[in-house]
């Protein structure tokens, strides 16, 4: 049906989607705002999302980028309220939400040496028996 359609293309086709489709382009204009005013190497590690028209939510990844974010919090709110979607915005939650890193990893009985790292070991083996 649509294979290489965009979501905005999409909920075009709908029109009892209107009011979903302006909230989310609302949001795509906000989030790219934001990456404006946020360093760089942080922009893959936030979540933003438009709760309501006065309330944008930002989830970091850790607490030291939500620390980072929330001392930019008000920088950030001024550049929103300057743009056209963002003028309703009196708000910024910032939460913490981790990325689930459940997944276990197979645990070695045994630790993998180099040769060199074998050999090290050994002369402070020597080392220790001597004393």
């Amino acid at each position: 049906m649509f294979k290489n359609a965009n979501i905005d293309e999409i909920l075009k086709t709908h029109p009892d989607l209107t009011a979903f489709r302006e909230n989310f382009s609302a949001a795509e204009a906000i989030k790219t705002k934001i990456k404006k005013v946020l360093p760089q190497t942080i922009h893959h590690k936030l979540s933003i999302i438009l709760a309501t028209p006065q309330k944008l939510t930002i989830f970091a990844d850790n607490q030291i980028i939500g620390a980072k974010v929330r001392q930019k919090c008000p920088s950030i709110l001024r550049h929103i309220q300057d743009l056209d979607e963002g003028k309703l915005i009196e708000s910024i939650d910032i939460k913490v939400a981790p990325i689930n890193k459940s997944v276990t990893y197979a645990k070695r009985k045994r630790v993998l040496h180099t040769r060199g790292s074998r050999e090290s070991i050994e002369q402070m083996r020597a080392k220790l028996n001597k004393t």
